[in-house]
Formats: C-alpha cells, structure tokens, sequence
C-alpha cells in the first residue's frame, strides 16, 4: 500500500511542478508585453491611440492586466498545493503513540542501567 501512496504523491508533485513551470512561462511573457501605463501589446495591435478598429478591439491592455491577474492567482494556488503535497510526502506514514496509562519516560529507570552505571550514579556511602 505505502509505494502506491508513494508513487501518487509523485506523480501529484510532477503534475503540479509541470503546470507551475508553464504558468511561471506564460506569467512572464504576459508580463513582458505589456507596457508601463498601458501602452503595451495594445499599442502595438493600434490599441493604445485611440484606434477602436484593431484585431484585438481598443480594450486589449484591460485584458491582458486580467489575464495577468488570473495567472498570478494560478501561480499562487499551485504553490500553495505544491508545497502541501510536498510536505504531506516527507510525514511519516506511522507514528509512535505511547498510551495513555503508560507515559513516556525521560530518566532510564534503575532496571535499565548496567551495574557499572548504577554504581557510578548511586549517592556515596556516608559510613
């Protein structure tokens, strides 16, 4: 059971880390075309001045700031599912849980002690 578990967190993590690739692709290129103030891929399809007949319509650097906007919520999501993938691969499938009536020890109790030790810890003679 725990290499199928394995072997889908894997697979998540590849799935995951391949579309994180290409949303942190397409982010910069979008980012890229644009301008400052508006002027970028809108201008250049005749956006920018004023030109209501382009291919692309006089509304093409709105969109691409939505589009931009979209991406960076993706880029956002996909690291956040990243990293809780990741983490959740790296617990450990089993956990050591004392009981209740028996707590868990610090100090080794005499019994554990070699007699060597025991002698060496014990209080010294007062005789």
């Amino acid at each position: 059971m725990m290499p199928l578990i394995t072997a889908a967190v894997s697979a998540a993590v590849f799935v995951l880390g391949f579309l994180f690739a290409i949303v942190c692709i397409l982010m910069m290129l979008l980012i890229l075309a644009q301008k400052p103030r508006g002027g970028g891929l809108s201008g250049a399809f005749g956006g920018g001045g004023g030109n209501a007949q382009s291919a692309f319509g006089s509304k093409t650097g709105e969109m691409l700031t939505w589009v931009t906007v979209a991406f960076f919520v993706g880029f956002i999501l996909l690291a956040i599912a990243l990293k809780w993938t990741i983490d959740g691969a790296n617990t450990p499938a089993t956990q050591v849980v004392t009981p209740a009536s028996q707590p868990a020890s610090t100090t080794p109790s005499d019994d554990d002690q070699s007699p060597s030790l025991r002698k060496a810890t014990a209080p010294p003679d007062e005789g």
